[in-house]
Order: C-alpha cells, then structure tokens, then sequence
C-alpha cells in the first residue's frame, strides 16, 4: 500500500535534471524535500516509478463460501459467529460480518421488539399456571377439538 504521494511529471523532471547537474541524492533530498529512498527510487526505475501493483491478502473466503454465508443468513436471525459455525468455516465473525455487510443481496432492518409484559399480565400468567398445574392437558386439546368440530357443523361449515 502507498504511503505517500507519488511525485508527478514536474518532481520526476526535476530529479533527472539534478542527477545530470551532478548532485548527490542527499543534496537532491534536501533541495526537494523528498525523503532519499522516493529519489532513489525514481532514479534506479524511471520509467516503472509508481506503476508497482500492491497485491492484497488473500482472502479466506471463496466465493462460494461467501455466497454459503449469504444463504445463512437471509431470513435468519443467527449471529456471525453461530453462521460460521454452522458452516464449518474458520474465520472469524468480523470476517463473516464484512462479507454480509458488502452483500449487495441483503436489505438490513431492525428487529422491533414486541411489548414488555406489565405487571398485571404476569400475574395473570401466574395464577393461570397455578390454576391448571393438575390439568391433564392431553385431555383439554380433545375437548378443544370436540368443541371446534361441534362448533364447525353447527354452523354448517
């Protein structure tokens, strides 16, 4: 990756007209007030000087795990690390977290939480379990039944 500017066709002139004058890359560096090594390096390759491509990392992703990720999570409320988990990858959240976040096929919103319980809808919860503690639920789902099926031909459905 660069760190600094590069210099343009003016700098890169007035260094070859230096370096025929006869002067030092020290002299040179000073006079420009340009670092050694930039002067150095536009002198040994002048024609090549900032054409050098920088390769990135590679990335640990391939594009069909990156395309895996992307399947996970749509419609999904996992999180990064259980996506990696459950895809047997190894690499990091961050790492699923940017490949979901440069999706171009994912829409973000945020989960809206429901209501709180008051107080008063837990203690009505409260003293519906106790009441029905003993209750033999299997026979209260037939009775909702019969009661729907009786309910359903009177009606004429």
């Amino acid at each position: 990756m660069p760190r600094g500017k590069k210099l343009n066709d003016f700098e890169k002139g007035k260094i070859q007209a230096l370096f025929c004058e006869g002067k030092s890359i020290k002299a040179m560096s000073h006079e420009m007030k340009k670092t050694e090594s930039l002067i150095r390096n536009s002198l040994q390759d002048p024609s090549g000087y900032g054409t050098a491509k920088v390769s990135e990392r590679p990335s640990k992703l391939s594009k069909r795990d990156k395309r895996r990720i992307i399947r996970k999570a749509s419609n999904s409320a996992l999180s990064c690390g259980d996506i990696g988990n459950n895809l047997n990858l190894d690499v990091s959240r961050c790492t699923i977290w940017r490949t979901l976040k440069q999706s171009s096929h994912l829409i973000w919103s945020k989960l809206i939480s429901g209501p709180y319980l008051k107080e008063h809808h837990k203690a009505a919860r409260l003293e519906f379990a106790q009441k029905n503690m003993a209750r033999n639920w299997k026979m209260a789902t037939n009775e909702i039944k019969i009661i729907s099926m009786n309910y359903l031909t009177y009606n004429g459905f």
